[in-house]
């Protein structure tokens, strides 16, 4: 017995003298990445953690508020800035045609897409018509949200990427504003203006600050609300001077032909570090797209096509639930 007792102090110590040096060895690291010689490394990386809901205190830790701030510059607050000099390549907004040709309507291309410090995924859906919001509804407060996964499924979509913000209460209560079939099933504050990303009786996808209200006013049919915009009316948003973060991210575009380009980033990982808002504006502005907004992204992040998980969710518990997205139906059979 004494033995026995014996072996295990021994093996708690080695575990809790091996716990310790690991702690101390990160707190190192971080203290190095805070303090150290550069600063654009610091920046980077509170940029990204501060992004998180969960991983902020490893910029706490170090900073006060002030310097946080200073170094984010209003992360999550951002409004649209057109950066004309950008914008040379992007035709105008009034040249977006939405009437796809028959014989291209049942085409979905699955691309791959990476970076310097991320690799991940966009489909390219000819008939934006194809492309609507579908929820978890009814929603609950107690309740809990579907999986990806789930909602294609139990939509009949053939893909599926995560759609808007929502309360961290079992993935059932969506923030903002949520649009579908022309019909309000969400509205947080029936006077404020959000910024609404959606798809109008035309099947344009519109960018703009608005009320849910003015939302159904403008014929959106399917809509949900995050930020920032990206592309608006062709002009790509100037995202100088904020968000260095790189992280898992979603968007959603539209090409100046009305094909819908759907845009998920890896990130965490260490093969796939994560992007920022710029890169996700140099993707969706190389892929032609007119109009574009951030969706939601950390370990919401993930697309779905054909049934399966096409990019790599960063939560060490596997896909969340959620309370919409944007899923793209099937094609119907023609006799």
């Amino acid at each position: 017995m004494k033995k026995t007792l014996k072996i295990i102090f021994r093996i708690f110590i080695v575990c809790f003298t091996a716990g310790v040096f690991g702690v101390s060895f990160m707190f190192g690291v971080l203290k190095s990445i805070h303090y150290g010689p550069s600063v654009a490394a610091r920046n980077i990386f509170v940029s990204t953690v501060m992004e998180t809901y969960n991983g902020r205190f490893l910029a706490q830790w170090f900073l006060s508020d002030e310097e946080i701030e200073k170094i984010t510059q209003g992360i999550g607050r951002v409004d649209f800035a057109p950066d004309e000099e950008n914008s040379d390549d992007i035709p105008p907004v009034s040249e977006v045609v939405t009437e796809i040709p028959e014989e291209k309507r049942p085409e979905i291309e699955l691309v791959n897409i990476s970076g310097s410090t991320y690799n991940g995924k966009m489909l390219i859906i000819a008939d934006p018509s194809r492309v609507s919001v579908v929820t978890s509804q009814p929603f609950q407060e107690n309740g809990k949200g579907m999986k990806l996964k789930e909602l294609a499924e139990s939509s009949n979509s053939v893909a599926a990427i995560n759609g808007g913000a929502y309360a961290d209460n079992g993935g059932d209560m969506p923030m903002g504003v949520v649009i579908s079939n022309g019909e309000i099933l969400f509205c947080g504050d029936e006077t404020r203006a959000y910024t609404i990303v959606g798809f109008n009786s035309d099947n344009k996808l519109i960018v703009d600050k608005m009320t849910a209200d003015d939302a159904i006013s403008m014929g959106l049919r399917d809509a949900i609300s995050f930020s920032p915009i990206l592309i608006k009316d062709g002009q790509p948003t100037n995202v100088s001077g904020f968000s260095l973060g790189l992280n898992p991210r979603t968007a959603i575009g539209q090409r100046a032909d009305g094909a819908v380009l759907l845009l998920v980033i890896d990130g965490r990982q260490s093969q796939s570090l994560g992007a920022t808002y710029q890169d996700l504006i140099d993707v969706m502005v190389k892929y032609g797209a007119v109009n574009a907004c951030n969706l939601d992204g950390g370990s919401s992040s993930l697309m779905v096509y054909e049934g399966e998980i096409v990019t790599k969710c960063c939560s060490l518990y596997g896909p969340g639930r959620i309370p919409t997205c944007f899923a793209v139906s099937e094609v119907p059979d023609v006799e």
